[in-house]
Formats: C-alpha cells, sequence, structure tokens
C-alpha cells in the first residue's frame, strides 16, 4: 500500500519449520530529508526513529518537546486555573550530586499550596510497593531514602526532574493506606488529582513497581538500505524498513493491550481522568492530551487535531458541558462501561470505587441520579447490558453490587447497539 504521508507498507508471511510468523514491514525516509528528495520520491513518507531505550536523551527530550507545546498552544488541555489547588500530600524532589542517591526525598503536606505537580499511573505488582501507613508517615515526611524506592518510582522522579517539576503525586506513598478515613478522602479527590496534574506518567509497560519503565526496548526487526535512483548523477537515499507498531484505533473494537498497566481498572480511570499523560509503552513512548494523541513512531500523530474522540478507549472529547446528555449517557454504556469491564482488578470489591472519578465527571455534567453503574434517566435501559454472546453471566459470590447491574459480573459486558445508535432512549 503506498499513500502520500504514509510510509509504504509490506506484509511479510515467514516459515521457519513449523512456526509461522505474519508481521507488515513499514518503509520510509528519516525526517527532514530536503525539499529536492522529497520532490523524487513522494510516496515514500518521513517517520521518526524510535529510541532502543526508554531513558535515551532524545526519548525524554521529545516528551519534553511535547509537554511544552501542549502547555504553551493547546487551549482545550489549559481551562484549569494556572496554579490549581494541590493534593493533600506529595513528594518533594530535591537533586542531590551523589550518583548513589540522585534525588532527596520527602512526603509533604501541601496546606493548600498551588504548584504544579506531575501525577504516576502504576501497576502495584504481586509485590507491594513502598507505602506510606500511619507508623511509618513521620519517617516518611522526614525523608525517604532513594534505595529504598522501586525502580518505577525512581524512573518516575527521573522523569519528572527532567521535566522541570519538583512535586510528585504516587497513591501508595500519599495516602496513608491502613486509615480508612484518609483513603476514602482522598479517593473521592482521584478525579480532581488527574485531572489538575500538569501531567500523568503512565508506566504502561511495568507489571510491577520492581521493574520500572525507563528500559531497554524489546528487539523488532528493522533496518535500513540504500535505494538508488535510475537518474544518473543522482545520490542513494537511505531509507529505513521497521516492524510496524500496532496502535490503538487501527483495532479498538476487539482491544487488546500491549502493556500491562492498560489492563488495570483502576489505571483506566486514571488515563480517561488525565489532562495530559505520558505513556512508557513496551514499544515506544506515547502521549495524549485533550488536543492531541501522538507517538515516538510518529503513527498517531495527529497534529492538533481531535484525536481522543468517542471510539478511543481513554476518550475525554465527550466529557464537557456542551455535549448533549443523551451523548454523555451512549458514552457511558457504549464505550466506558464496555471497556472498563474488560479491565483487572486486585480486589473485585473495587469494581464501582474503581470507577468513581470517572462517574464524578458525568455527574456534574448531567445532574443525574447515580447508583451501581447505572444512570437514572431511562434506568431501566441502564439493565440492558449483556455478556459476550448471550452467555450466562457469572455472578460474583461476594456481593459488590445488585445482580441487575453489569458491576456484579467480572466478565466483559455491552449494551446494544441497535437501539442507542437510533436515538431512541435517551433525550435531554
Amino acid at each position: 500500500m503506498i499513500a502520500r504521508n504514509l510510509p509504504m507498507v509490506i506484509y511479510v508471511h515467514e516459515m521457519e519449520k513449523s512456526l509461522k510468523y505474519n508481521y507488515w514491514l513499514e518503509i520510509f525516509m528519516s525526517p527532514n530529508p530536503g525539499m529536492e528528495v522529497e520532490r523524487r520520491y513522494p510516496h515514500l513518507a518521513t517517520r521518526p526513529l524510535v529510541e532502543s531505550h526508554a531513558e535515551s536523551a532524545a526519548c525524554l527530550t521529545k516528551a519534553c518537546r511535547w509537554l511544552k507545546e501542549c502547555i504553551e498552544n493547546h487551549i482545550d488541555c489549559n481551562i484549569h486555573e494556572q496554579h490549581p489547588d494541590m493534593p493533600k500530600r506529595v513528594l518533594y524532589i530535591q537533586a542531590c550530586p551523589n550518583p548513589q542517591e540522585p534525588y532527596i526525598l520527602r512526603l509533604i503536606s501541601t496546606d493548600g499550596g498551588k504548584d504544579p505537580y506531575v501525577a504516576l499511573s502504576h501497576c502495584w505488582g504481586l509485590e507491594q510497593p513502598l507505602t506510606t501507613n500511619t507508623a511509618s508517615l513521620d519517617s516518611r515526611m522526614n525523608e525517604i531514602v532513594w534505595s529504598q524506592l522501586p525502580k518505577t518510582f525512581q524512573d518516575a522522579i527521573k522523569v519528572t526532574a527532567t521535566l522541570g517539576y519538583t512535586y510528585i503525586w504516587v497513591d501508595s506513598l500519599c495516602i496513608i493506606q491502613d486509615s480508612q478515613i484518609d483513603w476514602e478522602e482522598q479517593s473521592a479527590q482521584m478525579a480532581t488529582i488527574y485531572e489538575k496534574a500538569v501531567v500523568t506518567l503512565a508506566a504502561a509497560s511495568a507489571t510491577g513497581d520492581t521493574e520500572g519503565f525507563l528500559a531497554q526496548r524489546p528487539e523488532r526487526i528493522s533496518g535500513s538500505a540504500l535505494l538508488q535512483s535510475c537518474n544518473p548523477g543522482t545520490s542513494p537515499l537511505s531509507v529505513y524498513f521497521r516492524e510496524r507498531l500496532e496502535h490503538y484505533e487501527e483495532r479498538f473494537e476487539h482491544y487488546e493491550s500491549l502493556d500491562p498497566l492498560e489492563t488495570r481498572a483502576w489505571a483506566f480511570q486514571e488515563r480517561v481522568l488525565a489532562t495530559r499523560a505520558l505513556i512508557f509503552s513496551r514499544n515506544e513512548l506515547r502521549w495524549e492530551c485533550n488536543t492531541t494523541q501522538q507517538c515516538e513512531c510518529g503513527g498517531t500523530d495527529t497534529g492538533r487535531k481531535k484525536a481522543r474522540g468517542a471510539s478511543y478507549p481513554y476518550s475525554r472529547s465527550l466529557l464537557s458541558s456542551s455535549t448533549p446528555r443523551c451523548d454523555l449517557y451512549r458514552h457511558w454504556y457504549l464505550d466506558t462501561v464496555r471497556q472498563y469491564s474488560r479491565m483487572s482488578l486486585t480486589q473485585a470489591s473495587d469494581i464501582l470505587p474503581a470507577l468513581s472519578g470517572i462517574a464524578h465527571v458525568f455527574s456534574k455534567l448531567t445532574g443525574a441520579g447515580y447508583f451501581a453503574g447505572i444512570w437514572q434517566p431511562e434506568f431501566l435501559h441502564g439493565l440492558l447490558w449483556k455478556p459476550p454472546r448471550w452467555t450466562e453471566p457469572s455472578i460474583q459470590p461476594a456481593y459488590r453490587a445488585p445482580s441487575f447491574s453489569w458491576a456484579s459480573t467480572d466478565e466483559e459486558v455491552s449494551y446494544p447497539y441497535d437501539l442507542l445508535s437510533e436515538n431512541k432512549i435517551w433525550t435531554d
């Protein structure tokens, strides 16, 4: 397939003994080849190269550039006050000349401060990450030793400092884990915390906090070759080829993430609520905000177009006071519930709490009553959820939601498209 502004794509089928390999190769030029080269090869697109390591200088420079561009030019991403209220507690980062302890950290109470802060979205993993509890609170506010931090936290602090910020919010350290009162208070603020963070770092590639996300990327088929023109006297052109990276919009209807974090329910909410997100994926760095979606390989670079539309798993484009309420309800049932029900939870009882931040945003926009994942207007139609292929739903033995709610089952659920798409259900 050859098209202007798109790489040449070749489908490759290989067989080695009894194993089959199928993949797509894309062929492209490096950025800024010059006007003469672009004129000579109009159907060969340019694409940036993907770094082999997430901590490379080029990769982090690109992260800084995306963030700077968003802050300075994206109107829809700067709707909050310039210095919003900070969370109740954050980690304070101070650089240190000691390479073994590059940063001095401590937990601080913000007391209504209004400095910009970064938030972290991460998988805790099987091993309990470093946490704050009632007994360790005073110690955390005195100092947190760098070597005690799991790798994901260390990586997040490095990126935060590289972006030029000194405060980061990490749930396991900033919420007192053995205090039910503090947990309920802070979880109720989750929507505000992620929405007002200057950027959310998504440690998407790590299955747990001990792994980190600034790591070597998996090896993929890639290389370069010289392309010689038939015209005499012209210099050969360096062209590149690589195994094409998959992106969400290419397969959303049967969405299956390549990254561990994007299978977790709490992380789903954090991404939807975030105004800006830097996603450290297995294969590349990605960027999402209310205005655009970009990636390191250039495959989802939408420039200044609205990229987080309703079909995208982490869409915020409809979460606006200008959106008709009927469209908001459709988005809840057809997009949010369907995608969320595919996610995993460590504690099954968190099925509704892990969605409460998004529900709070919907509630503010609609003013509607909400009960167990279903909105009060046309409540009966909210009962029309179904498991895959009309199989018998598996209801959890331990109570977590009424049996009439989609939240009572662990299975992926969906709502009938035909009823919703014909505008027969919800009206303003």
